[in-house]
């Protein structure tokens, strides 16, 4: 594995790890929140017997990423596109898992001319999206017990 600070547009940089076959389709790879870029080393091991080469990083603000205050998701698109472009990749595939799904989404939706493949598993959605009721499902059963369920989110 090789490790490395990579300098954004705005001048940030973002701290990333390059492993699995130096000559395979790369992978992007999102952590989870709170996470970071270091990649599970049977993931590793995958990749390589597959010929993939896997790209993570620690997301502005974590390990030793440069912090972006006010940063929205959407806004990865533009650093892994300078990952990319620094690392000359031209295609990928990009994957997350669950803070870090939305992320490789965001990917799929944004750089769209570039991406091939986008997989997010156990995504969460946002907390407060008119027409999404997280615990509406919770509320259909039936409690054995008589005391009232609060419908309060857990922090």
């Amino acid at each position: 594995m090789s490790e490395r600070d990579i300098k954004l547009r705005d001048g940030r940089t973002l701290h990333i790890f390059d492993d699995g076959d130096p000559d395979g389709f790369v992978v992007v790879d999102h952590h989870g929140t709170a996470g970071s870029g270091v990649t599970y080393p049977p993931d590793v091991e995958l990749a390589r017997e597959r010929g993939l080469r896997l790209i993570s990083y620690d997301r502005a603000g974590y390990g030793d990423s440069t912090p972006s205050p006010g940063r929205v998701v959407a806004d990865i698109a533009n650093d892994v596109v300078d990952v990319l472009d620094a690392l000359e990749v031209e295609h990928f595939a990009s994957i997350g898992a669950s803070g870090g799904a939305p992320h490789s989404l965001a990917l799929g939706a944004l750089v769209t001319e570039r991406c091939r493949a986008v997989a997010a598993i156990a995504c969460p959605t946002p907390w407060a999206v008119d027409g999404i009721d997280w615990l509406a499902a919770w509320a259909s059963r039936t409690s054995r017990s008589s005391a009232p369920r609060s419908r309060e989110p857990m922090r």
